[in-house]
């Protein structure tokens, strides 16, 4: 039983108590205190902490002035850390048992039992710190329930099959800080937390799953959520660190810092269709927002995205061009950073198609993922909408996969070629 479950519960657990009181910490003083179930020397600071800021006396133990103080503090977050049920206040806080004290560094736990063999080595090659955290990970997404644990255990592995916490240095802590947030964007609910921590997992394992949202974010017109979807699917794909720490930012502050420097916020998160993903929400409306306020001078022209990705990607993101002048120019250019010798540009990477047929179409951003036998491989961030094969015209698009892992667009490449209109490219 949850200690964030309903206060009608039967009697609660020491440890379930304890980690109570640890998420109650975190919410009154907005910081993150581990909820590790047992009063270690960082719980017993953040104790002094909400002593000292409440005048009482700061010898770290949770009395009954300290405990009353604590109910009271409670009512301003909205109900997020509900009262325990009855017989609360005769239940005793665990201290640490002197054989789990770490040596150093955060509150270790047992490594999980039910890893596969591959799971287990990859494990063993992370750094000690690394695998103390991973656990550490593991124990606080048990502790959800439904999609959220579904999403979170599922991406978590995934993560750790392909080797990524191993290779991208702060991408555990970051997803630690993301895990134990105490503060969320106005109007979500306390389940949020839980729910966006398995929709980042999830989405860093499978970036192609992200979808763009609808309209009504910015004023009421469509957004640009397709290209801000694919600049989302390129983050978690090639910086999963800076995509968990920009989400941690704009849930707590509504503002966030992109590595190029600039700060866009606050920022107003509405509702629109994202499917299940919270963290677009955050980041889809902080791309779309600096689109619209930075990167476009009067009207829209073509390569402006380039000034968003290098704020987002850094301030030196290649490609650093954009070719849209000419069907002639386009095809040089993209057969020259895709497809002639494997291309001179990384793949994957954004491109720009016509939505119906040309000469007059809309614009729509896809992923291009790779060049192969004629035909150019994309996902498209509109929730499979090419399915219907009416979104680029006459040209034929496969059937890809629907549903939470889609498969891989692709047109032939005269087909692809001729819906450009923009490249971008070294």
């Amino acid at each position: 039983m949850s200690p964030l479950g309903p206060i009608d519960q039967p009697a609660w657990q020491p440890d379930e108590y304890t980690r109570w009181l640890q998420h109650t910490l975190s919410l009154v003083l907005g910081v993150g205190v581990p909820e590790s179930g047992f009063v270690d020397p960082e719980t017993r600071r953040a104790i002094q902490a909400f002593q000292r800021g409440r005048g009482l006396p700061e010898d770290g133990a949770f009395g009954p002035a300290t405990t009353a103080a604590l109910m009271a503090s409670i009512s301003n977050f909205g109900g997020d850390s509900p009262v325990p049920a009855q017989g609360w206040e005769n239940q005793e806080v665990q201290e640490q048992p002197a054989s789990a004290r770490p040596t150093g560094g955060a509150y270790p736990t047992t490594p999980p039992s039910d890893l596969t063999a591959a799971e287990h080595a990859q494990l063993a090659r992370l750094t000690r710190d690394a695998q103390t955290q991973f656990n550490q990970l593991r124990r606080d997404i048990s502790g959800y329930t439904g999609v959220a644990r579904r999403e979170a255990e599922r991406g978590l592995r995934v993560l750790l099959l392909r080797g990524l916490l191993r290779t991208q240095a702060k991408l555990l802590s970051e997803l630690i800080q993301l895990s134990r947030i105490a503060r969320l964007p106005p109007g979500w609910t306390a389940n949020a937390r839980a729910l966006m921590v398995g929709n980042v997992l999830y989405n860093l394992a499978f970036p192609e799953t992200i979808n763009q949202g609808g309209n009504d974010r910015l004023g009421g017109k469509p957004d640009l959520t397709c290209f801000s979807a694919s600049t989302q699917i390129l983050l978690a794909r090639r910086f999963p660190a800076t995509y968990v720490r920009l989400t941690v930012e704009l849930a707590t502050t509504r503002r966030c810092t992109f590595p190029g420097g600039d700060t866009i916020g606050p920022l107003e998160f509405r509702s629109t269709s994202l499917y299940k993903s919270l963290e677009s929400v955050l980041l889809q409306t902080a791309f779309d927002t600096f689109f619209k306020t930075r990167a476009i001078v009067g009207s829209y022209t073509p390569g402006d995205e380039l000034k968003v990705h290098r704020q987002v990607f850094g301030l030196t993101r290649p490609p650093r061009y954009a070719t849209y002048q000419s069907r002639a120019a386009m095809t040089a250019a993209f057969r020259r950073a895709f497809v002639i010798n494997g291309g001179n540009t990384r793949l994957w990477e954004i491109a720009n198609l016509c939505t119906g047929s040309q000469p007059q179409c809309g614009n729509h951003c896809v992923v291009v993922t790779r060049c192969t036998n004629g035909r150019v491989y994309f996902y498209n961030p509109w929730a499979n909408e090419e399915e219907k094969n009416t979104m680029f015209g006459s040209s034929a698009v496969s059937v890809s996969g629907f549903g939470e892992r889609p498969a891989e667009s692709s047109m032939s490449q005269a087909d692809f070629e001729n819906q450009l209109t923009t490249v971008f490219h070294n």
